[in-house]
Protein backbone atom coordinates (compact mmCIF):
# COMPACT_ATOMS: atom_id res chain seq x y z
CA UNK A 1 0.00 0.00 0.00
CA UNK A 2 1.38 3.41 -0.92
CA UNK A 3 1.58 6.39 1.44
CA UNK A 4 1.02 10.14 1.10
CA UNK A 5 3.70 12.32 -0.48
CA UNK A 6 4.29 16.00 0.25
CA UNK A 7 5.72 18.22 -2.50
CA UNK A 8 7.42 21.53 -1.71
CA UNK A 9 8.71 24.18 -4.13
CA UNK A 10 11.44 25.54 -1.85
CA UNK A 11 14.19 24.09 0.34
CA UNK A 12 13.03 26.07 3.37
CA UNK A 13 9.57 24.51 2.97
CA UNK A 14 10.93 20.98 2.59
CA UNK A 15 13.12 21.38 5.66
CA UNK A 16 10.21 22.70 7.72
CA UNK A 17 8.00 19.76 6.83
CA UNK A 18 10.82 17.25 7.37
CA UNK A 19 11.28 18.70 10.86
CA UNK A 20 7.64 18.72 11.94
CA UNK A 21 5.94 16.16 9.67
CA UNK A 22 6.23 12.41 9.19
CA UNK A 23 5.22 11.79 5.56
CA UNK A 24 7.70 11.51 2.69
CA UNK A 25 8.61 14.91 1.27
CA UNK A 26 10.25 16.08 -1.96
CA UNK A 27 11.46 19.47 -3.18
CA UNK A 28 10.89 20.28 -6.85
CA UNK A 29 11.66 23.98 -7.41
CA UNK A 30 9.33 26.93 -7.82
CA UNK A 31 6.93 27.91 -10.57
CA UNK A 32 4.51 26.15 -12.89
CA UNK A 33 7.17 24.63 -15.17
CA UNK A 34 8.93 22.94 -12.26
CA UNK A 35 5.59 21.79 -10.90
CA UNK A 36 4.74 20.20 -14.25
CA UNK A 37 8.13 18.46 -14.38
CA UNK A 38 7.70 17.10 -10.85
CA UNK A 39 4.28 15.67 -11.62
CA UNK A 40 5.53 14.17 -14.90
CA UNK A 41 8.29 12.38 -12.97
CA UNK A 42 5.79 11.22 -10.38
CA UNK A 43 3.60 9.71 -13.10
CA UNK A 44 6.48 7.46 -14.21
CA UNK A 45 6.63 5.55 -10.93
CA UNK A 46 4.41 4.12 -8.23
CA UNK A 47 1.86 6.76 -7.32
CA UNK A 48 1.37 7.83 -3.70
CA UNK A 49 -2.02 7.39 -2.05
CA UNK A 50 -2.27 11.18 -1.74
CA UNK A 51 -0.11 14.03 -2.99
CA UNK A 52 -0.05 17.27 -1.00
CA UNK A 53 1.35 20.56 -2.27
CA UNK A 54 2.75 22.37 0.76
CA UNK A 55 4.46 25.72 1.12
CA UNK A 56 4.10 29.44 1.57
CA UNK A 57 1.75 31.81 -0.20
CA UNK A 58 1.19 35.54 -0.37
CA UNK A 59 -1.87 37.06 1.21
CA UNK A 60 -4.54 38.73 -0.92
CA UNK A 61 -7.08 39.11 1.89
CA UNK A 62 -6.32 41.19 4.99
CA UNK A 63 -8.42 38.74 7.01
CA UNK A 64 -5.73 36.09 6.49
CA UNK A 65 -2.80 37.27 8.63
CA UNK A 66 0.84 36.38 8.23
CA UNK A 67 1.78 33.12 9.93
CA UNK A 68 -1.55 31.35 9.52
CA UNK A 69 -2.05 28.08 7.61
CA UNK A 70 -4.97 27.01 5.45
CA UNK A 71 -6.53 24.00 3.78
CA UNK A 72 -7.17 25.06 0.20
CA UNK A 73 -10.71 24.51 -1.07
CA UNK A 74 -10.29 25.84 -4.61
CA UNK A 75 -7.50 26.85 -6.97
CA UNK A 76 -7.73 29.44 -9.73
CA UNK A 77 -5.41 30.75 -12.42
CA UNK A 78 -4.45 34.37 -12.98
CA UNK A 79 -5.60 33.67 -16.54
CA UNK A 80 -9.32 34.52 -16.26
CA UNK A 81 -10.17 32.29 -19.22
CA UNK A 82 -9.36 29.18 -17.17
CA UNK A 83 -12.01 27.71 -14.85
CA UNK A 84 -11.55 27.49 -11.10
CA UNK A 85 -10.84 23.97 -9.83
CA UNK A 86 -12.55 22.79 -6.66
CA UNK A 87 -10.37 20.71 -4.37
CA UNK A 88 -11.42 17.18 -3.42
CA UNK A 89 -13.48 16.83 -0.24
CA UNK A 90 -11.36 17.25 2.87
CA UNK A 91 -11.70 15.21 6.09
CA UNK A 92 -14.54 16.67 8.17
CA UNK A 93 -12.47 16.56 11.35
CA UNK A 94 -9.81 18.77 9.79
CA UNK A 95 -12.42 21.16 8.41
CA UNK A 96 -13.87 21.57 11.89
CA UNK A 97 -10.47 22.33 13.41
CA UNK A 98 -8.68 24.34 10.70
CA UNK A 99 -9.38 27.28 8.43
CA UNK A 100 -9.83 27.11 4.67
CA UNK A 101 -8.95 29.50 1.85
CA UNK A 102 -8.97 29.92 -1.92
CA UNK A 103 -5.69 30.29 -3.84
CA UNK A 104 -4.79 31.64 -7.27
CA UNK A 105 -1.67 30.69 -9.24
CA UNK A 106 0.30 33.58 -10.73
CA UNK A 107 3.07 33.30 -13.32
CA UNK A 108 4.99 36.10 -11.58
CA UNK A 109 5.66 37.17 -8.00
CA UNK A 110 2.85 39.45 -6.80
CA UNK A 111 4.86 41.86 -4.71
CA UNK A 112 2.83 45.01 -3.98
CA UNK A 113 -0.45 45.70 -2.17
CA UNK A 114 -1.84 47.23 -5.35
CA UNK A 115 -1.06 44.12 -7.40
CA UNK A 116 -2.49 41.90 -4.67
CA UNK A 117 -5.73 43.89 -4.58
CA UNK A 118 -6.10 43.68 -8.35
CA UNK A 119 -5.54 39.92 -8.41
CA UNK A 120 -7.95 39.37 -5.54
CA UNK A 121 -10.65 41.35 -7.34
CA UNK A 122 -10.09 39.44 -10.58
CA UNK A 123 -9.86 35.93 -9.14
CA UNK A 124 -11.84 35.98 -5.92
CA UNK A 125 -8.91 34.23 -4.24
CA UNK A 126 -7.51 34.97 -0.80
CA UNK A 127 -3.96 33.69 -1.36
CA UNK A 128 -1.53 33.65 -4.27
CA UNK A 129 1.15 31.13 -5.17
CA UNK A 130 2.93 30.02 -8.34
CA UNK A 131 2.13 26.30 -8.55
CA UNK A 132 -1.32 25.27 -7.25
CA UNK A 133 -3.33 25.42 -10.48
CA UNK A 134 -0.75 23.44 -12.44
CA UNK A 135 -0.52 20.96 -9.57
CA UNK A 136 -4.29 20.43 -9.49
CA UNK A 137 -4.51 20.00 -13.27
CA UNK A 138 -1.76 17.38 -13.23
CA UNK A 139 -3.17 15.47 -10.27
CA UNK A 140 -6.61 15.33 -11.87
CA UNK A 141 -5.12 14.10 -15.16
CA UNK A 142 -3.31 11.37 -13.22
CA UNK A 143 -6.46 10.43 -11.28
CA UNK A 144 -4.44 11.05 -8.13
CA UNK A 145 -5.99 12.22 -4.84
CA UNK A 146 -4.61 15.65 -4.04
CA UNK A 147 -4.69 18.49 -1.55
CA UNK A 148 -3.03 21.86 -1.05
CA UNK A 149 -1.87 23.41 2.23
CA UNK A 150 -0.61 26.98 2.11
CA UNK A 151 0.66 29.23 4.89
CA UNK A 152 0.90 33.01 4.71
CA UNK A 153 4.50 34.26 4.64
CA UNK A 154 3.63 37.82 3.56
CA UNK A 155 0.35 39.58 4.21
CA UNK A 156 -1.95 41.41 1.82
CA UNK A 157 -0.60 44.81 2.81
CA UNK A 158 3.10 43.95 2.49
CA UNK A 159 5.55 44.81 -0.28
CA UNK A 160 8.10 42.12 -1.08
CA UNK A 161 11.74 42.96 -1.70
CA UNK A 162 12.57 43.25 -5.43
CA UNK A 163 15.56 40.92 -5.02
CA UNK A 164 13.40 37.97 -3.96
CA UNK A 165 13.33 36.14 -7.29
CA UNK A 166 17.07 36.56 -7.83
CA UNK A 167 18.12 35.01 -4.49
CA UNK A 168 16.43 31.67 -5.23
CA UNK A 169 17.52 29.28 -7.95
CA UNK A 170 15.03 27.28 -9.99
CA UNK A 171 15.49 24.27 -7.71
CA UNK A 172 14.16 26.31 -4.79
CA UNK A 173 17.49 26.70 -2.99
CA UNK A 174 18.84 30.00 -1.67
CA UNK A 175 21.75 31.43 -3.68
CA UNK A 176 24.13 32.42 -0.89
CA UNK A 177 26.54 34.30 -3.13
CA UNK A 178 23.75 36.40 -4.61
CA UNK A 179 22.37 37.13 -1.16
CA UNK A 180 25.75 38.35 0.09
CA UNK A 181 26.31 40.49 -3.00
CA UNK A 182 22.83 41.99 -2.72
CA UNK A 183 23.38 42.88 0.94
CA UNK A 184 26.74 44.49 0.17
CA UNK A 185 25.07 46.59 -2.52
CA UNK A 186 22.10 47.47 -0.34
CA UNK A 187 22.80 46.99 3.39
CA UNK A 188 19.20 47.84 4.31
CA UNK A 189 18.27 44.52 2.70
CA UNK A 190 19.71 42.55 5.64
CA UNK A 191 17.00 43.38 8.20
CA UNK A 192 14.33 42.93 5.53
CA UNK A 193 15.61 39.45 4.70
CA UNK A 194 15.81 38.59 8.39
CA UNK A 195 12.21 39.65 8.93
CA UNK A 196 11.02 37.71 5.88
CA UNK A 197 12.87 34.59 6.99
CA UNK A 198 11.47 34.84 10.52
CA UNK A 199 7.93 35.31 9.19
CA UNK A 200 8.36 32.43 6.76
CA UNK A 201 9.71 30.03 9.38
CA UNK A 202 6.81 30.82 11.71
CA UNK A 203 4.27 30.30 8.94
CA UNK A 204 5.88 27.06 7.80
CA UNK A 205 5.85 25.56 11.28
CA UNK A 206 2.09 26.07 11.49
CA UNK A 207 1.61 24.81 7.95
CA UNK A 208 3.76 21.72 8.45
CA UNK A 209 1.64 20.54 11.36
CA UNK A 210 -1.49 21.03 9.26
CA UNK A 211 -0.07 19.19 6.23
CA UNK A 212 1.03 16.34 8.49
CA UNK A 213 -2.43 16.16 10.08
CA UNK A 214 -3.93 15.96 6.58
CA UNK A 215 -1.65 13.05 5.65
CA UNK A 216 -2.47 11.23 8.89
CA UNK A 217 -6.22 11.74 8.39
CA UNK A 218 -5.94 10.33 4.88
CA UNK A 219 -4.14 7.21 6.10
CA UNK A 220 -6.73 6.69 8.84
CA UNK A 221 -9.49 6.74 6.24
CA UNK A 222 -7.67 4.38 3.87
Amino acid sequence: MTSPLVLCPLAIERKAFARFGKAAVQQFGWGAARMQMAMDRLAQGRLPSLVVLFGTAGGLDHALPQGTAYLITSVASSDPSLPTIEAPALPSKLLSEHKTARVVESATIVSTPEARNALAAQSGAQLVDMEAYTFAQCAIAMNLPWAVVRCVSDGAGETLIPELASILNQNGDAKLGTIITSILRRPSLLPQLYTLQRQTNFALKNGAFLADALCCAHEEQA
